[in-house]
């Protein structure tokens, strides 16, 4: 996308968070992050380029249904301070596990905004061969990302945060990270 930052960069205080969940890898795995903070640009490019696809897949939504069915994969830009969107904050990334430097296959391709892409799809549909192995490996990266201080967001395998909403909300807590300045971020 012409508007995305080039890299990923995540807020200071993700950095030892992240550093902790790779200590708790074992030898040869490693992570591949794929998204970490966006600008509103980029974030509401992303909003507008899902929306019109799922308009197109269901033209009999109402314009409340269709806003619930993009809000389940990409959020809402909100230029509030208050209310931003995850990785507007610097605090939420999206990442995989990966074994000897290729990425592992966890059943959903990134960005894939089905049900399938729930983190814990495979806990509960189809145990059998491959099925088993995505459960297994999105365990690994769901446990070694929570133990080291990230929640997940349930709806994707692949999306983790520190100190955003999401976070505050699942610890009780008062979010740490607001809605980054755009001219601060290097």
């Amino acid at each position: 996308m012409a508007c995305a930052p080039q890299g990923c960069w995540v807020r200071e205080g993700v950095v030892p968070l992240l550093q902790q969940a790779l200590g708790l890898l074992p030898e040869d795995y490693s992570l591949l992050i794929f998204d970490a903070y966006r600008p509103l640009a980029v974030q509401q490019a992303l909003y507008e380029e899902y929306s019109a696809l799922v308009r197109r897949s269901h033209p009999e939504y109402t314009p409340e249904q269709l806003a619930a069915a993009v809000d389940d994969f990409v959020a809402l830009p909100h230029p509030n301070p208050a209310r931003p969107a995850p990785h507007a904050t610097g605090g939420a990334l999206d990442l995989t596990l990966c074994y000897r430097g290729r990425p592992l296959p966890m059943g959903t391709e990134f960005d894939d905004f089905t049900n399938l892409a729930q983190t814990a799809y495979f806990e509960t549909n189809g145990m059998a061969g491959e099925a088993e192995a995505f459960r297994n490996t999105r365990r690994l990266l769901y446990n070694m990302m929570t133990a080291a201080g990230f929640v997940n967001y349930s709806e994707e395998w692949w999306h983790y945060s520190y100190g955003d909403r999401l976070w505050a909300r699942t610890f009780g807590k008062t979010p740490i990270y607001g809605l980054c300045d755009e001219k601060n971020v290097e």
